[in-house]
């Protein structure tokens, strides 16, 4: 079984996903992109062109999924603290009115692609993603994102948009609490009931 938390960047997820795991023992995986960046010698605080975000998100992706199979080898369950939705995410909301202008017809076409790579991992290997908010308070760290809260704002959007269009094919829900503690509960008690199913079912359940 495997469970994602998404959400836009300083959401809260690596630590919703430790607290779970100290309650449920369910084995995480904190995902990074910083050996990523490194191997790469990317600058993110610099701008980045669409045609090289898609290159680096596209590197990002076999990344993860690389991960994913190490860390759930033999198809162990696993909570992961970032889902293909805020990869692709991470992409379409770099794209604007204008993007075709810079990209061209193929540069479209691998941004569509890239969105329907992400939807079939996501429709082929999660049992449940949960969605956090963002919080009320940005806290700004060393290598993190700066404080924009209108790119959060569109992000998150993004976000919730693109699960949107997965309704009926992915099972998913947005948790509607920015305190700790009722995320925890709200997610554990969800979490608990597609055990259930999934033991039932195969991997994955449907929740009504």
């Amino acid at each position: 079984m495997l469970i994602g938390l998404s959400g836009a960047h300083r959401s809260g997820k690596t630590t919703v996903m430790e607290s779970l795991r100290s309650m449920t023992g369910m084995p995480t995986l904190k995902t990074s992109t910083a050996k990523l960046v490194e191997r790469l010698g990317i600058d993110l605080a610099k701008p980045m062109t669409l045609v090289s975000r898609i290159e680096f998100q596209t590197a990002v992706f076999e990344n993860y999924v690389e991960e994913i199979g190490k860390a759930r080898s033999g198809g162990a369950s696993l909570i992961v603290d970032r889902t293909p939705v805020d990869m692709a995410a991470y992409l379409l909301a770099e794209v604007g009115m204008s993007s075709h202008k810079a990209l061209g017809d193929r540069g479209i076409q691998a941004v569509n692609a890239y969105a329907e790579l992400c939807r079939d991992y996501l429709r082929e290997n999660f049992a449940f993603v949960f969605v956090l908010r963002p919080l009320p308070v940005y806290e700004v760290e060393p290598n993190k994102p700066a404080p924009n809260f209108a790119y959060q704002q569109h992000y998150q959007m993004v976000i919730e948009g693109f699960l949107a269009a997965l309704q009926g094919q992915l099972d998913y829900a947005i948790v509607p609490f920015t305190d700790h503690d009722s995320r925890v509960a709200a997610i554990k008690q969800i979490m608990t009931k597609v055990a259930d199913q999934v033991a039932k079912k195969g991997k994955r359940a449907t929740l009504h």
